[in-house]
């Protein structure tokens, strides 16, 4: 970004090139962002899937069956 010349600065290149990166940052870094919940979303459907495949987790509504189903003693 900043780049030294001789004994000293270009600053007025060195200004230019600094805000240059920041807009670069600034249009980059919403996309990026989306893409990183993406991926959260991805990760926790996955495990998700694999808790129900081990059966670690089961679907509310085949357990509310299942109690549904069971006889009533009193």
């Amino acid at each position: 970004m900043i780049q030294r010349q001789g004994d000293g600065f270009a600053l007025d290149h060195s200004r230019v090139a600094y805000l240059r990166y920041l807009r670069r940052e600034r249009w980059q870094s919403p996309r990026s962002e989306a893409d990183a919940d993406h991926v959260k979303v991805k990760t926790e459907m996955l495990q998700l899937r694999l808790m129900e495949k081990r059966c670690e987790l089961v679907r509310r509504d085949d357990a509310d069956a299942l109690i549904d189903s069971m006889p009533v003693s009193l």
